[in-house]
This record gives structure tokens, C-alpha cells and sequence, in this order.
């Protein structure tokens, strides 16, 4: 059995999608949100393991709604319901995370083929062993991250690394033939938000996946596997960033990473060998915008995504962002937001 967490602000939506399920006697336990504020609160306390997420809806949009799921809750698979067949929408939602993108009104073959294939995801994991080490988390970090780069060979060493962690020996080629595919779908997923045409990446999944599929032994799976990174690599050669665009990637999934703590320009300019003045100005290069005012404006955002999160006080919402001082914090809200934070919590609290 899998739990389901249903998103959406109309009710006859979450009808017919419990109708659908009740009719093919699909095992699912469910839970309703009606708007983006209870999806997260639900989400916290009910850990689905698939959540069926409207991009539209009051208090909080789906896809903010979307990216503080995916901190607070581990391994949920989402996919997004909406009206609106609009790209921007598409790519912002695989970039965080989401595995699906269905157009209501959903075809009932549809919802159950997305609902089957979660199912048997939970069983394939379960079936595993007790779960991924440590290790082979990191390893596959990292093989994202030089993968968005471009840097093949870093790129190809950390597969050879991961083909042959001493985890993987244990797997069965069935339980390989899984891993591999879930594999391929974050590498994707990743990749994602560089602007290649979606319908490519989707391609290029669905091919090396029904080659994995095929795949009966241990050696053709991680045969495959090599495969496919490697189209991987030659489909971003030919979308290819610059040296600068890489180093602003670089850069700026650093930002992400550290925005909570005290990070200065000298900091990033470190981590990705360059002097902070040849940084600084490449930076407003490539931004238009100098790196302060950029960290700002993602710690404003983070903090505006945070203040819907009724538990927090404000002071402990300008700590996650990177601010000692409360008072500071609310004079740079001030100035990007056009409100003070206490302001913008109570227009959300009154909308509700």
C-alpha cells in the first residue's frame, strides 16, 4: 500500500481522482489538502510517499509548495496537476523534484499508470536491501554535479567509482535493472532546469530505459548504464555551456547550498578557484546583477517560502536565511518584498 496525499483546491478534482482509485482497487492510503499551506502541513506529518499536487492554489502555489515538501519530507514522489500546458511551469517543476507533469483534466489510464508505477517503485526499494549507503548517496551527487558541468572526464571516473561499490555487487540484476532506471530519472530530473528541450531529455530517458529493461545481466545493465551517460554528456555538448556559464553554475548551486550561513563573495570565489575580483566581475557578467545583491534576493525568497511556516518566529526564519540580526533581516525584506515580514506573514494568515 502506498499513501497518497491529494493537492487541490477543488474538491470535485480530489473526488474523481479517489473515484478512479476506488474502481481499480488500487491500494493507497489517502490524505486531501485544498490548499498549499495544508499541503505542507500534511506532508509533514502524514510522509506520503506520492503527493498529486496542484500548480494552482490558494495561500501557496504548488510549485513553493513543492519545494518545501521536498526538504521536509524524504522520498516523495510528486507530480503536478494543472490546466496550464505551459514550459516554464514544466521545467521549474523538474527542477525540484517533481517525476510527473499531468494536464487535467487527467485520463483515468493515465492516473492509474502513474499510481501502479509508484507502487511498484516502493516495492522495488523495499525489495532492495534496507536502503542506499551513505556512500552511494554521495557518489551520485557528485556524478550530477559534474554531469551539469559538462566535465566528462570527472564525470566518467565517479560512474567507474559508483559501478563498483561494493552495494551494488549485492544487487540481483532485477534489483540493478531498478536502481539503474531510478538512476537514469534523477540524472534527468537534474539536468533539467539547463534549458534543453524537455521532450529531448524525455526521449533520451524512455530509450535508455527500455534498453535497461531488456537487460538480463549484471554487466549488459551497467553497459547500459555507461551508455547512457555518455549520450547524456554529447546531448550537453551540443547545448554547450561556456567556461564562464559552468563557473557560474558552479557558483550559484553553492549560493543554494549555503545561503543559511554566513557566505561572503571571497567564500565562492574559493570554492571554485578563482580571484574574487575576476569572480565579482564575471559574476555581474553573466547575472547582471553583483553577487551581494543576488544572495540577497535568494535568501529573500527562501525567507518568504519559510514565513509560511506558521511554527516559525520570525527571528528563527532569519536565521535559516543567513541573518543574525532580526532587524536587518526585515530591512532588506523591506526593500525586495515592499513590506515588512511581520506584514507579509499576517496577509497570509488573513487570506486563510
Amino acid at each position: 500500500m502506498i499513501k497518497l496525499l491529494i493537492a487541490d483546491d477543488e474538491s470535485t478534482v480530489r473526488e474523481y481522482i479517489k473515484f478512479v482509485i476506488r474502481e481499480n482497487n488500487i491500494p493507497v492510503k489517502i490524505e486531501e489538502a485544498g490548499n498549499g499551506l495544508e499541503v505542507v502541513e500534511k506532508a509533514k506529518k502524514f510522509k506520503p510517499d506520492v503527493l498529486l499536487l496542484d500548480i494552482r492554489m490558494p495561500r501557496m502555489d504548488g510549485l513553493k509548495a513543492a519545494s518545501l515538501i521536498n526538504r521536509c519530507v524524504a522520498g516523495v514522489k510528486m507530480a503536478v496537476l494543472t490546466a496550464y500546458d505551459e514550459f516554464d511551469y514544466a521545467r521549474e517543476a523538474l527542477r525540484l523534484g517533481v517525476s510527473e507533469y499531468l494536464l487535467k483534466p487527467i485520463p483515468p489510464a493515465e492516473l492509474i499508470h502513474f499510481l501502479k508505477k509508484a507502487l511498484r517503485e516502493k516495492n522495488a526499494v523495499k525489495n532492495c536491501s534496507s536502503g542506499i549507503s551513505r556512500g552511494i548517496l554521495e557518489l551520485e551527487s557528485k556524478l550530477m554535479e559534474t554531469i551539469k558541468l559538462g566535465e566528462r572526464q570527472k564525470t566518467l571516473k565517479l560512474l567507474e567509482v559508483l559501478l563498483k561499490h561494493e552495494k551494488l555487487k549485492d544487487y540481483t540484476p532485477d534489483q540493478l535493472q531498478k536502481y539503474f532506471i531510478e538512476l537514469t530519472g534523477m540524472i534527468i530530473r537534474s539536468i533539467a532546469s539547463l534549458g534543453i528541450d524537455l521532450a529531448e531529455l524525455e526521449k533520451l530517458k524512455q530509450d535508455c530505459q527500455q534498453q535497461m529493461l531488456a537487460g538480463d545481466s549484471t554487466e549488459t545493465l551497467k553497459a547500459h548504464m555507461e551508455d547512457f551517460v555518455l549520450r547524456v554528456l554529447a546531448l550537453l555538448d551540443t547545448h554547450c555551456l561556456s567556461p564562464g556559464e559552468k563557473i557560474i553554475l558552479k557558483a550559484r548551486a553553492y549560493i543554494e547550498d549555503n545561503y543559511s550561513r554566513k557566505i561572503g563573495l571571497e567564500d565562492v570565489a574559493e570554492h571554485i578557484n578563482l580571484s574574487p575580483h575576476y569572480f565579482s566581475r564575471l559574476f555581474k557578467k553573466h547575472i547582471g546583477i553583483n553577487f551581494v545583491e543576488y544572495v540577497n534576493r535568494v535568501r529573500i525568497e527562501k525567507a518568504r517560502e519559510y514565513i509560511t511556516n506558521m511554527d516559525l518566529s520570525l527571528k528563527e526564519v532569519s536565521e535559516k536565511v543567513g541573518f543574525d540580526n532580526l532587524s536587518y533581516f526585515s530591512s532588506v525584506f523591506l526593500k525586495y518584498t515592499g513590506c515588512l515580514p511581520s506584514s507579509f506573514r499576517k496577509s497570509l494568515l488573513q487570506k486563510g
